[in-house]
Parts: C-alpha cells; sequence; structure tokens
C-alpha cells in the first residue's frame, strides 16, 4: 500500500533528523528553537513525501500577540507535525512526563525545553504547569496546549479539560485558537495526492479581565469556537 510506502520511507529520516536534533540540544540545552527547527524539517518532509498541502489563514494573530498560549484540536500524530511548521520559532508544547522514557526523544523533547507534568498528580502538576507556563511567557516563549488531552481520532472533538483555560487565565496572556481541519474525512494516504489540510489562527481571546472563576466560561467559549469552525472547514475540503 502506498501509505506503507511512503512512511517506510519518512521514518528513518525523521530518525535521523530526531538524532541530530538531539545533539543539538546537548549543545544548546533548553533552547526551544532547536525542536522548532528539526520539527520545521521533519514537517517539510512529512508533507512532500505524503502529497499534502497545508493552507495557513490567519498568520497575522500569531505575531501581534506574542508570547502566548496556543490551544489546538488534537485528532492524530500529523497534528504534532503541523504545529511544527505553524507556530513560532520560539515555542514550547506541554507533555506527559512519560515522554522522557522513549529513548532519544524523550531527553530530546526535556532538553528542548518543553513543559512535562505528571498527570497522576493533579495538584502537583497544576502548580508545576502554572510555575513552568509562566516562566517561559516571561522569556517570551508561547506555550502550545492540547486542551481534549488525547488524540480524538475518529470521535470528533472531544471535551477540553479545564485545567489549561485555568492555566491561560493564570498567566494573563493571549489564547490564541489554532483550528486544524478534520482529516478523517478528508485525507486519503494511499492516493498519490493525499489532500489538503487547513490551519485557521482565530484572533486571540484576552484573559486580561478573567479570574479563575471564569474557567468554565472560558473552556465552554473555547470548545464552541472549535465545534462551528471544524464542519465549515471540512464541507469546504470536501466540496
Amino acid at each position: 500500500m502506498l501509505y506503507w510506502s511512503r512512511l517506510a520511507i519518512l521514518l528513518p529520516l525523521v530518525m535521523i533528523f530526531g538524532f541530530f536534533g538531539f545533539l543539538l540540544s546537548l549543545i544548546s540545552p533548553f533552547n526551544p528553537k532547536v525542536m522548532m527547527l528539526i520539527s520545521r524539517i521533519i514537517g517539510w518532509l512529512t508533507f512532500k513525501i505524503f502529497n499534502i498541502d497545508i493552507e495557513i489563514r490567519g498568520k497575522e494573530n500569531i505575531e501581534k500577540n506574542l508570547p502566548c498560549i496556543f490551544i489546538s484540536n488534537h485528532q492524530s500524530n500529523l497534528d504534532i507535525v503541523i504545529g511544527g511548521l505553524v507556530a513560532p520559532w520560539k515555542t514550547v508544547s506541554l507533555g506527559k512526563k512519560e515522554i522522557r522514557r522513549i529513548p532519544i526523544y524523550g531527553m530530546f523533547y526535556w532538553l528542548s525545553g518543553n513543559i512535562l507534568i505528571d498527570r497522576s498528580k493533579k495538584l502537583e502538576a497544576a502548580t508545576i504547569l502554572d510555575h513552568d507556563v509562566k516562566k517561559a511567557l516571561q522569556k517570551g516563549i508561547s506555550v502550545w496546549i492540547l486542551p481534549e488531552g488525547t488524540r480524538s481520532y475518529n470521535r470528533g472533538l472531544l471535551p477540553f479539560k479545564r485545567g489549561a483555560f485555568r492555566t491561560v487565565i493564570n498567566a494573563q496572556v493571549p489564547l490564541v485558537p489554532l483550528v486544524l481541519s478534520p482529516q478523517h474525512s478528508t485525507l486519503n494516504f494511499n492516493k498519490w495526492k493525499s489532500g489538503k489540510v487547513i490551519v485557521e489562527i482565530i484572533d486571540a481571546i484576552d484573559t486580561r479581565n478573567l479570574s479563575l472563576e471564569n474557567d468554565r466560561e472560558l473552556t465552554k467559549k473555547a470548545h464552541q469556537l472549535f465545534e462551528e469552525r471544524l464542519p465549515i472547514l471540512e464541507k469546504e475540503l470536501l466540496s
């Protein structure tokens, strides 16, 4: 199948550039630009090998709101690749602490300045998250969070976890939604032309006048925004 042939080409390249990124992170530890460089290379390779078009809309909504917190929907591993192409150079992401157990990549992820939390210890994780996010933002580094908490695969948009929005409110920085177009209905990796992805960067949600009492309201507002935009993007791609 074409999909597996393409994957057989991509995976060795991902391993090579991943190892190169690990070496770079040893030379320049906790520098998010190292991860973003490798992410951009791997993203470009992925979209070329799988012959996927990408359209990024609303780029101006990034530059005018930096540093900020990005949120996006999470459908598959392709979202990580897309994020690497869209997010600005000084960006870190949020991941589970188990990532560090992955040979080479886990250490590379941590050494690139990304934020790791232990989700089994919710109170401790929230405290560490708030502290590390504020620390990154103070350095002019934006943070990318996937508020569904896991891949949705073909289950539609999952509920957003409130913890991510409590962190946003505590940080008092712009919240910039990245709406990634539906993939399962619009992409076919076994076709020569796999399809197209649209990334819609929505203008920032202002959090400066919000308190933690508004966390439910903010969570609901963000979720509704994604619920409204995803079917519209899907319809456009299928038309």
